[in-house]
């Protein structure tokens, strides 16, 4: 547990990550370096049966910052461990606990960074991963807004228009790291398409209508402006002005 938040910690740090992944070191080196890191947090963060580090869900988001980092989870040739591990992590979305949840949401929006990688995310169900915890309970959208959204979001809908209590993603710095995933997948035009034809618009649309922190907001009226998600919307979100 101390190790791990001192990790943690320490990863905040380009450098520190630089070293941990033996970034000045061989190609073989390097990938030695990953399979270990890979190896922790599939052992003590994704797998079942072993005392769970959440920290460690902070600790795969700061690795995510860089481009050695970036491969543990959309590695070249985007193998199934890294597929696996992508997946394991950014599951931790459903956990009580923040710290996996924020680990899960940073993740995401870290490994949106990287433009080239977008398609791959896409394929992988980047979008249904950051959409299902937006969905507002009691505001859920209609059936007929979803069609062409990620079974995933369909699911969750139908659960949310059940339950008139079941809000959002409660924690705002979660909410704020999954719009800003979104948002960096405006990025490419693999990105932007996607999150037209994922119907991305419905689930952004009723979480602005109810959400109450203004940085929440003015994110998603960028993603709707930079998207042009509402050239067939019924519903229009006011856009934020952009440079």
């Amino acid at each position: 547990g101390l190790h791990s938040g001192i990790l943690a910690n320490a990863s905040r740090n380009g450098t520190a990550v630089d070293s941990l992944l033996a970034g000045t070191r061989s190609p073989t080196i390097q990938i030695i370096a990953r399979q270990r890191v890979a190896s922790l947090l599939q052992q003590r963060l994704v797998s079942p049966g072993r005392r769970r580090l959440p920290n460690l869900a902070l600790l795969a988001s700061n690795l995510a910052q860089v481009e050695l980092g970036r491969l543990l989870f959309v590695g070249e040739g985007s193998g199934d461990e890294d597929v696996e591990l992508y997946r394991g992590i950014v599951s931790l979305l459903d956990e009580e606990e923040t710290i996996l949840r924020l680990g899960a949401a940073s993740l995401l929006r870290n490994l949106a960074m990287d433009t080239s990688a977008h398609s791959h995310l896409v394929d992988h169900d980047f979008i249904a991963y950051a959409l299902v915890p937006l969905v507002f309970g009691g505001d859920a959208p209609d059936e007929d807004d979803l069609d062409g959204a990620p079974e995933k979001v369909r699911l969750a809908s139908r659960a949310a228009a059940k339950s008139s209590e079941r809000g959002a993603e409660p924690e705002l710095e979660v909410r704020v790291a999954l719009v800003e995933a979104l948002l960096l997948l405006c990025k490419s035009d693999e990105g932007r398409e996607a999150l037209k034809k994922q119907r991305a618009y419905p689930v952004l649309r009723n979480l602005h209508r109810n959400e109450e922190n203004e940085r929440v907001r003015e994110i998603i009226e960028s993603i709707v402006d930079r998207t042009e998600l509402l050239e067939s919307a019924p519903q229009p979100v006011a856009a934020a002005t952009t440079d």
